[in-house]
């Protein structure tokens, strides 16, 4: 644990503040050494409102459903999601909804510079059932391995279990609850849209 002191500046879509963070370790003459930038922040909810810093906010999102038309994917260095992020922010975006997909890491430390909250989605869209353990066992690692690459950094708030989902709500909590416990950093849902149209 490093104390930041108490005139550190959080971050936010309005003041994106980082910090980097640099480690060197030396053992029997061989050096290794990181460089790791980070943001001071606590995105939360209070009653049905969003906050950042216990400051309440609204989200003016944009739906990312990873079409990219004139690449057939989507960009995969930092300069390239600055540019895309920096537009939507001219429009006065400030959250990203990574519909059933999560961007490269280019797009978390983009987001981190300019100021975008992500909702990054589990890369799943249907039925959610206890029978089906070979997928819940794919999205339960696919969880932990966003998680553990991109846990840290501050634009990354949200993270769903996909799309549209249906199914045993059991599998759902049991996913989200390990979610929770192993990452506190982050909101978390069942899934955007479930259970559309069904009721």
């Amino acid at each position: 644990t490093l104390s930041m002191g108490s005139d550190v500046q959080l971050w936010s879509d309005i003041s994106p503040a980082l910090y980097a963070l640099s480690i060197t370790l030396e053992v029997d003459n061989v050096v290794d050494y990181q460089t790791v930038n980070f943001g001071m922040r606590h995105f939360s909810t209070e009653g049905t409102n969003f906050t950042i810093n216990n400051k309440k906010i609204f989200l003016r999102g944009k739906h990312d459903a990873c079409v990219f038309p004139l690449t057939g994917y989507p960009p995969m260095n930092k300069e390239e999601w600055i540019k895309v992020f920096t537009i939507a922010k001219s429009y006065g975006i400030n959250h990203y909804r990574f519909h059933s997909w999560t961007p490269p890491k280019a797009a978390f430390e983009a987001a981190d510079i300019v100021g975008i909250y992500i909702q990054t989605e589990l890369p799943f869209w249907g039925i959610l059932d206890k029978e089906r353990e070979k997928l819940n066992s794919f999205l339960k690692t696919e969880g932990d391995l966003i998680l553990d690459n991109y846990g840290n950094h501050a634009s990354f708030v949200m993270m769903a279990l996909g799309n549209e989902l249906t199914g045993d709500d059991n599998i759902m909590r049991g996913m989200v609850e390990s979610f929770k416990t192993k990452d506190t950093r982050h909101l978390y849902a069942f899934g955007s849209n479930n259970y559309l149209g069904m009721f």
